[in-house]
């Protein structure tokens, strides 16, 4: 079966996010109102194939754990959805 792998990478609480610093001021330059924070991030969707939900969730972790696509000093990753695409 082949599954759609939905993740988040953003930089961890109280490490640098220039890009999150930067949206958050052109949001206020623009004159909306309410924005307090911004952080910054990358979306990755990943396809693989498995045989089971529980395998694609095991294989999506190899990903971005070993060897690491994120810098688990700076980066939080969250899994947000595995979905069966047919």
């Amino acid at each position: 079966m082949l599954y759609r792998v939905r993740v988040v990478v953003q930089p961890r609480e109280g490490v640098s996010d220039p890009e999150g610093d930067t949206l958050s001021g052109r949001l206020k330059r623009k004159g909306i109102a309410g924005v307090k924070r911004v952080r910054s991030g990358r979306y990755w969707e990943i396809y693989v194939e498995a045989d089971s939900k529980e395998q694609a969730e095991v294989l999506a972790k190899r990903i971005y754990t070993a060897p690491p696509l994120v810098n688990p000093v700076k980066d939080d990753v969250q899994l947000l959805a595995i979905e069966e695409t047919g």
